[in-house]
């Protein structure tokens, strides 16, 4: 009854009968129950199909009960919840523009928008494969490890850089010659002095000095926490959060894992507290069907934390332009599915998933028209229930083909 009366006669004309308007069906509305405790739901179609715009009409309505949290490691589409859609014309009944409100938006690197706050994860916090997933080679992760661990801490990643730059790479005179040259090049320079009989192979150093530059370039990493907030007491005031991860793939994956398991943890602790809704776009490429061995474990990793999100009550969407592309344990796990218009491998991976051939012709039959914007999803409930829709835009911006 709070929830009725709270929301009552505002623009929230959905929330307080529990409904999420997904679109219409011979003019007839089709809803998805809005959650109050955790689901699971899998949106996938091809690109330009309006899949992400769909997402963000479900995010929407949940931000209203319950904080979420956007996981987009491309860095395009989260930054649009920022403003109210700009030229509506099918927004749900009685909906009006309106950003997410009430909204933190977080950006790894330099690249900002003015809204969107800096947000630098520790360098010296990452494990081997972590360090792997940023670019480093194996045994280049292997060494910048360990250096970091013998030889922290360091003021910051130009400090590290310099450090490799000048590590010996043998314990001959003619390397403590080089490295003293070295140091008399660079007076103004506090370095640190190397533990005697210490190496570093070339080859490594080489890597890690061109990888850690590239990171400097881009300002990703810092050498301490200033600049990593904790999460939990934006999630507890109810914030909704957004990451932007302008398109690394590698780190977002491992940032994903870091702050999942953070509210995991924390969910675990505080059973009563605060039950965030997480969102991932683009998690094909996330937490993909096949990876390479560099990428294998934080993966299978990553997929095995997420998929333990229901136990402790959060509710999750994935969305992907690709179904086979994405690795099966997570639409398998979804007992909510949104398909939109699908061809070649990806509707053989739905004909293996689901077993129904029902289902997969009515895949295979909706119709595509960018320029009528004619356009149809299938929904198919936690029931089994299968609905065609025609989807509403949502309240806040969107992307917009000319």
């Amino acid at each position: 009854m709070l929830l009725k009366s709270k929301f009552r006669n505002i623009d929230l004309p959905y929330v307080s009968k529990g409904w999420i308007p997904l679109g219409t069906y011979n003019d007839r509305p089709v809803f998805k129950i809005l959650p109050r405790i955790s689901d699971t739901i899998v949106i996938v179609a091809k690109p330009g199909r309006g899949k992400s715009v769909i997402m963000r009409n479900i995010y929407y309505f949940i931000s209203l009960v319950r904080p979420i949290v956007v996981f987009d490691w491309e860095g395009e589409d989260h930054k649009l919840s920022h403003y109210a859609n700009s030229r509506p014309i099918n927004l749900a009944p009685g909906m009006q523009p309106s950003p997410v409100r009430n909204s933190t938006f977080f950006a790894y690197g330099k690249e900002r928008e003015s809204f969107e706050r800096e947000i630098k994860p520790n360098l010296s916090s990452y494990d081997v494969d972590e360090l792997e997933a940023v670019g480093f080679s194996p045994s280049a992760a292997l060494e910048l490890r360990r250096l970091m661990r013998k030889y922290r801490p360091f003021k910051d990643v130009y400090d590290l850089i310099d450090f490799v730059r000048l590590f010996p790479g043998n314990v001959s005179d003619a390397g403590k010659m080089r490295m003293a040259k070295k140091r008399n090049k660079y007076p103004h320079r506090a370095f640190k002095h190397y533990i005697e009989g210490d190496t570093l192979h070339p080859a490594s150093k080489q890597s890690m000095v061109k990888t850690l530059e590239h990171l400097a370039d881009r300002d990703y990493f810092r050498m301490d926490d200033k600049r990593d907030p904790d999460i939990i007491p934006l999630l507890e005031a109810r914030r909704n959060l957004f990451f932007n991860f302008q398109g690394d793939v590698g780190l977002a994956r491992v940032e994903i894992i870091k702050k999942t398991k953070q509210i995991l943890n924390y969910r675990k602790k505080f059973p009563r507290g605060v039950k965030p809704y997480i969102f991932y776009e683009e998690v094909d490429a996330l937490f993909p069907r096949i990876a390479n061995e560099q990428e294998k474990h934080l993966v299978d990793t990553g997929v095995r934390l997420i998929l333990r999100g229901r136990k402790t009550g959060l509710g999750q969407c994935y969305c992907a332009p690709s179904f086979w592309g994405l690795h099966p344990k997570i639409p398998t796990a979804c007992n909510e599915k949104i398909f939109g218009q699908m061809e070649g491998k990806d509707i053989d991976a739905l004909q293996d998933l689901t077993r129904s051939e029902y289902l997969v012709s009515r895949v295979r039959s909706l119709p595509f028209n960018r320029y009528t914007n004619e356009r149809m999803f299938v929904y198919v409930d936690e029931f089994g229930k299968i609905r065609d829709f025609s989807p509403y835009e949502c309240p806040n911006e969107i992307h917009r083909e000319n």
